[in-house]
C-alpha cells in the first residue's frame, strides 16, 4: 500500500470506511471496519 499509483483506490477506501456508519450493535461487522481503517492507515504493527 506504498506505491503512489495506488493512492487514487486508497484514498476512496478510506473515503468509503469513514462514511459507513460503525453498527455497534453487530460485533463482526464493526470488528472488520476497524481493522480495514488500521491496515489502511498503516498503522498495524506486525505481530
Amino acid at each position: 500500500m506504498t506505491e503512489s499509483g495506488s493512492q487514487a483506490w486508497l484514498d476512496a477506501l478510506w473515503n468509503k470506511a469513514v462514511a459507513t456508519p460503525i453498527d455497534t450493535g453487530r460485533y463482526f461487522s464493526a470488528s472488520i471496519q476497524l481493522q480495514v481503517l488500521i491496515t489502511v492507515s498503516g498503522n498495524h504493527g506486525v505481530p
